[in-house]
């Protein structure tokens, strides 16, 4: 599978790239780089352009010590390889750039597939007992847990989910996570992004086929948001995998690329 690295402004993108057709971009999660999604590159038809890459910060991506904006790498990845529409689909912080995209460049965007995407300006629903002390444990490990602790801690939030017993998925998945999400803890060539603006108000503006999918092991944040964009987003659905946490093409990959397949088979 062909590797590539994109200079965009004061920074460089790297990742992966296969087949030729109908572009499909992959936006990682942000405790991940673009191998999460290597399950779904490998799987999908010959007749998907399929892009994976690193944003700064994140995996073999550079940038120097400026301030960036993912929206405009995103931009610049698109017309390297000279897409003027493409499928995103999006994990958490991937899936909130992609909805920023595509509010940005509508005529840029055919499709979206948003995957426990973190909204900005979206209502904060009340938490149980159980997510409280965790947010509130996640505070503590984040003030004063070594990089190996984090990154352990991390996997068990995200990977398993909060209310589940360590060591839930699969070793080589977990293998995968902890080294992705170390070169993410202790990248040193990051820069910083450009302020954010919520954007959940504006979620009527897209009119593009669009996918709201959630894990039921995963917060019960990210479920509620996707029924409240899912009431914004005309036409748009929304899914839950069954046992699944935030990374639910890591939990169970056979059923999220049938998903995937079911959503690209409108285009």
């Amino acid at each position: 599978m062909p590797i590539f690295n994109i200079p965009v402004a004061n920074g460089m993108l790297f990742g992966r790239e296969r087949g030729a057709g109908s572009p499909i971009v992959f936006l990682h999660a942000g405790v991940c780089d673009h191998r999460m999604w290597m399950g779904q590159l490998d799987d999908l038809s010959e007749d998907f352009q399929a892009i994976a890459y690193d944003r700064r910060g994140f995996g073999q991506a550079d940038s120097e010590d400026v301030s960036f904006d993912d929206v405009e790498d995103l931009k610049a990845l698109l017309d390297h390889f000279s897409i003027q529409r493409a499928i995103l689909v999006g994990c958490s912080m991937g899936g909130g750039l992609a909805v920023e995209f595509a509010l940005k460049y509508p005529d840029r965007v055919s499709g979206l597939f948003l995957v426990a995407s973190s909204m900005r300006g979206a209502p904060i629903p009340a938490q149980s007992e159980l997510e409280d002390k965790t947010d509130e444990e996640y505070d503590r490990m984040e003030a004063a847990a070594t990089p190996q602790e984090l990154n352990k801690y991390e996997a068990k939030i995200w990977l398993d989910g909060y209310a589940q017993k360590e060591g839930r998925v699969a070793e080589d998945m977990r293998a995968l996570f902890l080294d992705m999400n170390a070169k993410h803890i202790g990248h040193e060539r990051s820069g910083e992004h450009v302020e954010r603006k919520p954007f959940f108000d504006r979620l009527s503006e897209i009119s593009v086929p669009t996918l709201l999918l959630s894990g039921d092991l995963d917060f019960s944040y990210f479920q509620s948001v996707n029924a409240l964009a899912h009431g914004k987003i005309a036409g748009s659905t929304v899914e839950r995998m069954p046992n699944s946490a935030h990374l639910p093409n890591m939990d169970d990959p056979q059923l999220f690329n049938q998903l995937l397949a079911d959503f690209l088979a409108q285009f």
